[in-house]
Protein backbone atom coordinates (compact mmCIF):
# COMPACT_ATOMS: atom_id res chain seq x y z
CA UNK A 1 0.00 0.00 0.00
CA UNK A 2 1.43 3.48 -1.02
CA UNK A 3 1.90 6.37 1.65
CA UNK A 4 -0.90 8.18 0.13
CA UNK A 5 -3.29 5.57 0.65
CA UNK A 6 -2.30 4.30 3.93
CA UNK A 7 -2.37 7.97 5.27
CA UNK A 8 -6.24 7.51 3.39
CA UNK A 9 -7.40 4.85 5.39
CA UNK A 10 -5.99 5.77 8.92
CA UNK A 11 -8.13 8.73 8.23
CA UNK A 12 -10.86 6.26 7.45
CA UNK A 13 -10.40 4.18 10.29
CA UNK A 14 -9.85 7.25 12.82
CA UNK A 15 -13.44 8.66 11.57
CA UNK A 16 -15.19 5.32 12.01
CA UNK A 17 -13.87 4.77 15.42
CA UNK A 18 -15.14 8.35 16.54
CA UNK A 19 -18.35 8.22 14.17
CA UNK A 20 -19.29 4.92 15.90
CA UNK A 21 -18.35 5.99 19.62
CA UNK A 22 -19.60 9.62 19.48
CA UNK A 23 -22.25 10.12 16.87
CA UNK A 24 -21.58 11.04 13.27
CA UNK A 25 -23.50 15.01 13.97
CA UNK A 26 -21.12 15.20 16.94
CA UNK A 27 -17.71 14.38 15.38
CA UNK A 28 -16.14 17.37 13.39
CA UNK A 29 -13.40 17.51 11.37
CA UNK A 30 -11.23 18.89 13.56
CA UNK A 31 -11.82 16.05 15.85
CA UNK A 32 -10.62 13.66 12.95
CA UNK A 33 -7.05 15.98 12.59
CA UNK A 34 -6.85 15.08 16.14
CA UNK A 35 -7.21 11.62 16.69
CA UNK A 36 -4.48 11.27 13.56
CA UNK A 37 -2.71 14.40 14.32
CA UNK A 38 -2.74 15.54 11.01
CA UNK A 39 -3.21 18.84 9.14
CA UNK A 40 -6.21 19.75 7.52
CA UNK A 41 -4.40 19.92 4.07
CA UNK A 42 -3.34 16.18 4.81
CA UNK A 43 -7.57 15.53 5.26
CA UNK A 44 -8.79 17.72 2.25
CA UNK A 45 -6.38 15.67 -0.12
CA UNK A 46 -8.62 12.61 0.22
CA UNK A 47 -11.29 13.58 1.28
CA UNK A 48 -13.90 16.83 0.13
CA UNK A 49 -15.99 16.35 3.37
CA UNK A 50 -17.07 14.84 6.53
CA UNK A 51 -20.04 13.19 4.44
CA UNK A 52 -17.37 11.57 1.71
CA UNK A 53 -15.22 9.97 4.36
CA UNK A 54 -18.81 8.12 5.86
CA UNK A 55 -19.86 7.59 1.61
CA UNK A 56 -16.52 5.66 1.49
CA UNK A 57 -16.90 3.64 4.65
CA UNK A 58 -20.31 3.04 3.45
CA UNK A 59 -18.56 1.41 0.04
CA UNK A 60 -16.12 -0.58 2.63
CA UNK A 61 -19.02 -1.90 4.37
CA UNK A 62 -20.30 -3.08 1.27
CA UNK A 63 -17.04 -4.21 -0.06
CA UNK A 64 -16.31 -6.51 3.27
CA UNK A 65 -20.23 -7.71 3.43
CA UNK A 66 -19.23 -9.37 -0.40
CA UNK A 67 -15.96 -10.84 0.72
CA UNK A 68 -18.02 -12.52 3.71
CA UNK A 69 -20.61 -13.87 1.26
CA UNK A 70 -17.68 -15.10 -0.85
CA UNK A 71 -16.30 -16.87 2.12
CA UNK A 72 -19.80 -18.32 2.80
CA UNK A 73 -20.17 -19.37 -0.76
CA UNK A 74 -17.18 -21.29 -1.16
CA UNK A 75 -19.10 -24.00 1.95
CA UNK A 76 -22.46 -24.47 -0.26
CA UNK A 77 -22.41 -26.23 -3.23
CA UNK A 78 -26.26 -26.52 -3.53
CA UNK A 79 -27.99 -23.58 -6.05
CA UNK A 80 -30.91 -22.81 -3.56
CA UNK A 81 -28.60 -22.45 -0.68
CA UNK A 82 -26.00 -20.61 -2.56
CA UNK A 83 -28.98 -18.36 -3.35
CA UNK A 84 -30.15 -17.89 -0.04
CA UNK A 85 -26.68 -17.24 1.18
CA UNK A 86 -26.03 -13.65 -1.50
CA UNK A 87 -29.50 -12.93 -0.20
CA UNK A 88 -29.22 -12.79 3.26
CA UNK A 89 -25.64 -11.15 2.62
CA UNK A 90 -27.05 -8.31 1.27
CA UNK A 91 -28.48 -7.06 4.47
CA UNK A 92 -26.57 -5.58 6.65
CA UNK A 93 -28.92 -6.19 9.73
CA UNK A 94 -26.35 -8.52 11.00
CA UNK A 95 -23.99 -8.47 14.10
CA UNK A 96 -21.22 -7.37 12.71
CA UNK A 97 -22.67 -4.07 10.86
CA UNK A 98 -24.56 -3.35 14.43
CA UNK A 99 -22.41 -0.91 15.47
CA UNK A 100 -21.70 1.03 12.16
CA UNK A 101 -25.81 0.83 11.64
CA UNK A 102 -26.31 2.32 15.10
CA UNK A 103 -23.99 4.97 13.67
CA UNK A 104 -25.42 5.78 10.28
CA UNK A 105 -29.80 5.09 11.01
CA UNK A 106 -30.15 8.13 13.01
CA UNK A 107 -28.37 10.19 10.04
CA UNK A 108 -32.13 9.27 7.65
CA UNK A 109 -33.14 12.29 9.63
CA UNK A 110 -30.87 14.51 7.75
CA UNK A 111 -30.32 15.51 3.89
CA UNK A 112 -27.19 14.48 4.34
CA UNK A 113 -27.54 11.18 5.83
CA UNK A 114 -29.95 10.58 3.97
CA UNK A 115 -27.98 10.41 0.49
CA UNK A 116 -25.24 8.66 2.34
CA UNK A 117 -27.40 6.16 3.43
CA UNK A 118 -28.63 5.92 -0.34
CA UNK A 119 -25.37 5.62 -1.49
CA UNK A 120 -24.81 2.54 0.84
CA UNK A 121 -27.40 0.91 -0.88
CA UNK A 122 -25.62 1.72 -4.52
CA UNK A 123 -23.14 -0.06 -3.12
CA UNK A 124 -24.56 -2.75 -1.49
CA UNK A 125 -25.69 -3.52 -5.29
CA UNK A 126 -22.87 -2.72 -7.12
CA UNK A 127 -20.68 -5.11 -4.80
CA UNK A 128 -23.14 -8.25 -5.05
CA UNK A 129 -24.28 -7.88 -8.66
CA UNK A 130 -22.32 -10.57 -9.99
CA UNK A 131 -22.82 -12.95 -7.28
CA UNK A 132 -26.46 -12.58 -7.47
CA UNK A 133 -26.75 -12.66 -10.90
CA UNK A 134 -24.58 -15.71 -11.03
CA UNK A 135 -26.46 -17.71 -8.04
CA UNK A 136 -29.91 -17.00 -10.04
CA UNK A 137 -28.45 -17.94 -13.32
CA UNK A 138 -27.39 -21.83 -11.33
CA UNK A 139 -30.65 -22.13 -9.68
CA UNK A 140 -32.53 -21.67 -12.94
CA UNK A 141 -30.22 -23.95 -14.89
CA UNK A 142 -30.52 -26.75 -11.81
CA UNK A 143 -34.40 -26.51 -12.04
CA UNK A 144 -35.34 -25.09 -8.40
CA UNK A 145 -36.42 -22.05 -9.85
CA UNK A 146 -38.40 -20.97 -13.07
CA UNK A 147 -38.12 -17.10 -12.87
CA UNK A 148 -39.94 -15.48 -15.77
CA UNK A 149 -37.73 -12.25 -15.76
CA UNK A 150 -33.99 -12.16 -17.65
CA UNK A 151 -30.98 -10.57 -17.47
CA UNK A 152 -32.56 -7.70 -15.07
CA UNK A 153 -33.76 -10.22 -12.50
CA UNK A 154 -30.56 -10.18 -10.36
CA UNK A 155 -31.01 -6.75 -10.61
CA UNK A 156 -34.28 -6.32 -9.55
CA UNK A 157 -33.93 -8.77 -6.82
CA UNK A 158 -30.93 -6.68 -4.85
CA UNK A 159 -33.87 -3.72 -5.05
CA UNK A 160 -35.80 -5.76 -3.24
CA UNK A 161 -33.84 -6.71 -0.94
CA UNK A 162 -32.06 -2.91 -0.11
CA UNK A 163 -35.59 -2.14 0.03
CA UNK A 164 -36.49 -4.78 2.95
CA UNK A 165 -33.35 -4.24 5.11
CA UNK A 166 -34.19 -0.33 5.22
CA UNK A 167 -38.35 -1.02 5.55
CA UNK A 168 -37.02 -3.07 8.78
CA UNK A 169 -34.88 -0.03 9.61
CA UNK A 170 -37.14 2.80 9.58
CA UNK A 171 -39.66 0.71 11.76
CA UNK A 172 -37.07 0.08 13.95
CA UNK A 173 -36.11 3.95 14.19
CA UNK A 174 -39.90 4.59 14.82
CA UNK A 175 -39.83 2.60 17.63
CA UNK A 176 -37.12 3.63 18.69
CA UNK A 177 -38.55 7.16 18.51
CA UNK A 178 -41.52 5.96 20.81
CA UNK A 179 -39.42 4.12 23.44
CA UNK A 180 -40.90 1.34 22.23
CA UNK A 181 -39.14 -2.14 20.90
CA UNK A 182 -39.25 -3.52 17.47
CA UNK A 183 -41.91 -6.89 18.03
CA UNK A 184 -40.37 -10.27 16.96
CA UNK A 185 -43.62 -10.43 15.31
CA UNK A 186 -43.47 -7.13 13.16
CA UNK A 187 -40.04 -8.44 11.97
CA UNK A 188 -41.66 -11.65 10.96
CA UNK A 189 -44.62 -9.87 9.33
CA UNK A 190 -41.88 -7.98 6.59
CA UNK A 191 -39.84 -10.76 6.60
CA UNK A 192 -42.81 -12.88 5.61
CA UNK A 193 -43.91 -9.86 2.80
CA UNK A 194 -40.33 -9.92 0.69
CA UNK A 195 -40.17 -13.77 1.20
CA UNK A 196 -43.52 -14.52 -0.75
CA UNK A 197 -42.87 -11.23 -3.65
CA UNK A 198 -38.87 -13.10 -4.09
CA UNK A 199 -40.74 -16.47 -4.50
CA UNK A 200 -43.62 -15.46 -6.62
CA UNK A 201 -41.18 -13.46 -8.44
CA UNK A 202 -38.72 -16.54 -8.40
CA UNK A 203 -41.26 -19.37 -9.13
CA UNK A 204 -39.64 -20.92 -6.36
CA UNK A 205 -41.31 -23.40 -3.80
CA UNK A 206 -43.07 -21.95 -0.88
CA UNK A 207 -40.84 -21.33 2.29
CA UNK A 208 -37.86 -22.48 -0.01
CA UNK A 209 -36.05 -18.35 0.34
CA UNK A 210 -34.72 -17.72 3.77
CA UNK A 211 -33.90 -13.84 3.94
CA UNK A 212 -32.77 -13.31 7.20
CA UNK A 213 -32.93 -15.77 10.73
CA UNK A 214 -35.78 -14.07 12.74
CA UNK A 215 -33.89 -14.87 16.03
CA UNK A 216 -30.95 -13.06 14.41
CA UNK A 217 -32.84 -10.17 13.18
CA UNK A 218 -34.18 -9.53 16.49
CA UNK A 219 -30.90 -10.22 18.22
CA UNK A 220 -29.25 -6.64 15.97
CA UNK A 221 -32.74 -4.99 16.43
CA UNK A 222 -31.72 -5.14 20.05
CA UNK A 223 -28.18 -4.37 20.14
CA UNK A 224 -29.20 -1.03 17.24
CA UNK A 225 -31.81 -0.09 19.94
CA UNK A 226 -29.25 -0.32 23.07
CA UNK A 227 -26.76 1.67 20.81
CA UNK A 228 -28.45 4.10 19.20
CA UNK A 229 -28.95 7.62 19.75
CA UNK A 230 -31.24 9.95 17.95
CA UNK A 231 -31.29 13.43 17.31
CA UNK A 232 -33.45 15.61 19.84
CA UNK A 233 -36.72 17.21 18.19
CA UNK A 234 -36.77 20.79 18.91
Amino acid sequence: MRKGDERKQEILTAAEKLFCARGYQETGVQDILDALKVSKGAFYHHFESKGSVLETLCTQRAEKAAERTREALTKSEDALARLNIVLQGVSPLCMEEAAFLSMLLPQLFTHEGRTVCVAYQEALHSAFLPMMTEAVSAAAADGVIAPAGGEDLADLLLVMMNHCWMHVAKMLLSQIDKAAQLSPAALLDALTLYRAAMERLLDAPFGSIHLSDLEEWSKVAQEVERRIVLPVKV
